[in-house]
């Protein structure tokens, strides 16, 4: 006799329930972390801006008036944020390799210093290039903004603009807060995940080429001593 005949099993063709169930739910989860973040993120901005437009009066009244002190007080900030910054890497001691990480923080600062003090402290939007440098100064802002130890204040500051963007929110001068807005935005899509990923994998020496960056930054706020001494 022959063999029963078996009927032909469409097993893998048609898909497993569970599996199927896994899938959405998986997608469900994606989605509602999104909308987390999206909501977390449109939140922070509202705040940021809030305290920017409430604040900005205030600032620009002590930094004309204080401006001279307000710089020590701002690189003393900046002097005890390293120690923070050390900490954060993991490292138990200071190794060579440590060393030339840091001078490559070093490098990258001086470069940013080489930048005029006055060509971000622009009138108005008068051609592309104009745009452009904003912009690109936004890109600068959220990169301040993903890593730790560097504090946007301190960006501006570095940029010599601090006192300009605290000017334009004062004032409401959207023609020159909105292309730097627009870059900061761009940097935060564009960035967060190169650098996020840098942070974990190479954890240590991020932050030793970050401590770097912040030491050698100083000199660009340095007002210079007072009279008389």
């Amino acid at each position: 006799a022959g063999r029963p005949h078996r009927p032909y099993r469409l097993r893998h063709r048609v898909p497993r329930l569970p599996l199927l169930c896994r899938l959405r739910r998986r997608h469900r989860l994606r989605g509602s972390a999104t909308k987390k973040n999206l909501i977390f993120l449109l939140v922070f901005s509202v705040g940021g801006l809030v305290g920017a437009m409430c604040f900005s009066h205030i600032l620009s009244a002590v930094l004309s008036l204080y401006g001279f002190y307000l710089s020590f007080l701002f690189m003393g900030a900046v002097i005890g944020t390293v120690p923070v910054i050390y900490r954060q890497s993991g490292a138990d001691n200071f190794s060579v390799t440590d060393i030339l990480y840091t001078a490559v923080g070093v490098v990258i600062s001086l470069s940013i210093n080489l930048i005029p003090e006055n060509l971000l402290n622009i009138n108005g939007i008068n051609s592309v290039t104009d745009f452009l440098l904003l912009f690109t100064a936004g890109i600068f802002i959220a990169i301040a903004l993903i890593l730790p130890g560097i504090s946007v204040s301190y960006t501006l500051l570095i940029l010599g603009i601090y006192q300009r963007v605290i000017d334009s929110v004062k004032n409401l001068d959207v023609l020159y807060l909105i292309p730097m807005a627009l870059g900061c935005i761009a940097g935060v899509l564009a960035f967060t995940r190169l650098l996020d990923f840098l942070m974990t994998k190479f954890r240590r020496p991020a932050y030793m080429i970050i401590s770097g960056f912040v030491i050698s930054c100083l000199p660009r706020i340095f007002p210079g001593l007072p009279q008389g001494a």
